[in-house]
């Protein structure tokens, strides 16, 4: 599939699916439901487990992650089901936008999943593994040789394999598979102990690891090793959008096991991750590069932009827009942002100077987890604070 590409810019969207909490006793209509063995007193019982997954689709190309869609999985429904259905709504609500390139790991390459990924004009990667045997089999044959290009880094290679042509027997077509052999060369200290001493030896370590991608993107002029780049960015809906989510709003762990009580609170905690970040990029960074122009991986970036705060008038005005239903809900961003070569997570996490903070009666500033602290907000929460512990659930 062709797209109309320019310095390999385009739009990745990726998609997975996570489980949001399960139960033995406590259960609601829309509950899936399975046979799980464990232990009870001591013995092995068979009993049946309610639980909940979601779908979500992340816009992944942006300099940070915006759920775009999640969908709640029904009972009797897969996960790769719920995921099409979820692309399907947002094709129709969101028409092109933000839609070039879908990539996934090795469940979504499955010969329907990919027919219909292509009927709604979006070129794919996934990742190839053993739920595909004749093409990954077919795959390692082919890759026995030197490889296409050696990509040199400090402390890094990476080794890389290129097969435009490459039979699908299950689809009945032809696709392009790239490998990739990464070794990163590391040292870590190991701890031994002699003679009741503990001593500590650093020691070089070679770690290699070997992916297979597949995909109908259609290179070009691009070097292939641009299809392993897509295929590893999928990687941030997992520890950027699911982990954080999960450690710091307690996504897995809801105050209450109700239908629709349950949608909505999920949703509340996607909205809250998506607007603290579309705020802090939009707002609070982009005083410090308009104003101050420092370097945003200097911990003074920090510093100027806090104190910015107190002397400029925010614009608050919605940049994105909402839709929630009863199994969920869609992010339409209104006006386009402004792409930030840094990376929010290169930033240090560390207080600031008291004298740069806003005044602690009118500062709007609430704790947020996933952002840079404020020492006036940094107070013991989930013992002490039982209303804010209560209303994260």
């Amino acid at each position: 599939m062709a797209l109309n590409i320019k310095n390999a810019e385009v739009e990745k969207l990726a998609v997975d699916g996570i489980e949001i909490c399960s139960s033995f006793v406590r259960c609601c209509d829309a509950c899936m439901e399975r046979e799980i063995q464990h232990k009870v007193n001591g013995e092995m019982k068979t009993d049946i487990q309610y639980y909940h997954r979601i779908a979500a689709v992340v816009l992944v190309s942006a300099s940070f992650p915006i759920p775009l869609g999640v969908r709640f999985q029904r009972n009797g429904e897969g996960e790769v089901a719920c995921a099409l259905a979820l692309l399907q709504d947002l094709a129709r609500r969101l028409g092109r936008r933000f839609r070039d390139v879908l990539v996934g790991d090795a469940l979504y390459l499955q010969s329907p999943f990919v027919k219909e990924v292509e009927r709604l004009g979006l070129a794919w990667a996934f990742t190839l593994k053993q739920n595909q045997p004749e093409l990954l089999r077919e795959a390692e044959r082919l890759t026995q040789n030197s490889p296409t290009g050696i990509q040199q880094e400090p402390g890094r290679e990476l080794q890389y394999w290129h097969l435009p042509e490459l039979d699908w027997p299950v689809a009945d077509r032809l696709v392009r598979v790239v490998k990739t052999v990464r070794i990163e060369h590391q040292h870590r200290v190991r701890v031994s102990e002699k003679d009741a001493h503990r001593g500590k030896a650093k020691e070089a370590v070679t770690q290699q690891s070997t992916n297979f991608y597949a995909t109908n993107f259609e290179l070009g002029s691009i070097a292939p090793l641009f299809i392993h780049q897509l295929g590893r960015s999928r990687w941030r809906i997992d520890t950027e959008v699911f982990q954080t989510i999960t450690t710091d709003c307690h996504l897995k762990h809801p105050a209450v096991h109700q239908t629709t009580a349950l949608v909505v609170l999920t949703m509340i905690r996607f909205l809250a991750y998506t607007l603290s970040l579309v705020f802090y990029h939009r707002q609070v960074r982009s005083h410090v590069r308009e104003n101050a122009k420092p370097s945003l991986s200097s911990p003074n970036a920090w510093l100027t932009g806090l104190s910015l705060l107190r002397q400029t008038q925010v614009d608050l005005r919605p940049r994105v827009s909402f839709e929630v239903s009863s199994i969920s809900f869609r992010v339409s961003v209104l006006t386009p942002w402004h792409r930030i070569p840094s990376r929010l997570k290169n930033q240090p996490r560390r207080p600031v100077f008291p004298t740069l903070l806003p005044i602690q009666e009118h500062c709007n500033l609430r704790q947020v987890p996933w952002l840079p602290q404020l020492a006036s907000n940094l107070r013991p929460t989930r013992s002490v604070d039982c209303g804010l512990r209560n209303r994260w659930g």
